[in-house]
């Protein structure tokens, strides 16, 4: 069942999102086969973020909902925790700012009183694209230099590129963007992403970037950020990160 979800999170990274999928759903029968709440947690956890990764958020969400409860039934703090910070993910996704910070600060609270530091920078990114949905960007520069700080602190580098690119985001959300800064953080993604071979987050990052060349007007620029990465897929053509570089690619000509 672990290497079931381990995998599946890997696929994802290196761009074979429905590969992925196969994974994912093997990690929950084998869980479900084995019926130990322990197990079926670890399963719903890692599950439920590789579906988040993959925007399935409707998936995810089912997850997280048995996870919380698992995780209550069991007295799990850590799991339960867990699972409500992939909640504050997905409030955050359906607009609900301010309820994605109400309880992803609780989540984030209860995690480290464990004295677990495994998914900081990730889960510390999101709270930072949640403040600043608000306009609190102290707050969210805060969150990311706390992601940083913790992707430094442990060794966890794995999401670096998609800490960049969200830092990126909140500096085009600010009401004075700096475009040099930005520009700045969405190139960090990008060689992050490469050098690491995360071809999915090599793919987020260069279609942000390319919006923001399109605005600036150059097209070219951008249709040639986005093109060769989008060629490297050899399947996810459902899924929201292909069909959305495949329409900016389309409106780019």
């Amino acid at each position: 069942m672990t290497a079931y979800c381990w995998r599946a999170l890997a696929l994802w990274l290196l761009g074979y999102p429905d590969a992925a999928a196969a994974d994912m759903e093997c990690a929950l029968a084998d869980a479900d086969e084995i019926g130990h709440a322990a197990t079926s947690m670890f399963a719903l956890s890692h599950v439920a973020l590789a579906n988040i990764f993959r925007r399935d958020d409707a998936k995810a969400e089912k997850l997280v909902n048995r996870l919380v409860a698992l995780g209550e039934e069991k007295g799990s703090l850590y799991w339960k925790s867990y699972g409500l910070m992939l909640r504050g993910w997905l409030l955050l996704q359906a607009g609900r700012a301010s309820e994605a910070i109400a309880v992803g600060t609780v989540a984030v609270a209860a995690i480290r009183s464990t004295g677990a530091t495994a998914y900081a920078p990730w889960y510390m990114s999101t709270l930072a694209m949640a403040h600043a949905a608000l306009g609190q960007f102290d707050d969210a520069w805060r969150c990311v230099g706390e992601a940083i700080g913790a992707a430094e602190q442990t060794g966890e580098r794995w999401c670096d590129a998609e800490i960049y690119r969200t830092a990126a985001e909140i500096a085009l959300m600010e009401p004075n963007p700096d475009q040099a800064k930005i520009e700045a953080y969405f190139d960090h993604a990008l060689a992050t992403a490469r050098a690491q071979n995360a071809t999915s987050l090599e793919l987020r990052a260069a279609i942000g970037l390319a919006r923001l060349l399109r605005k600036k007007g150059r097209h070219a620029d951008a249709c040639s950020l986005v093109t060769p990465i989008l060629h490297r897929f050899t399947e996810g053509s459902g899924t929201l990160d292909l069909m959305e570089a495949n329409s900016l690619v389309q409106t780019l000509g």
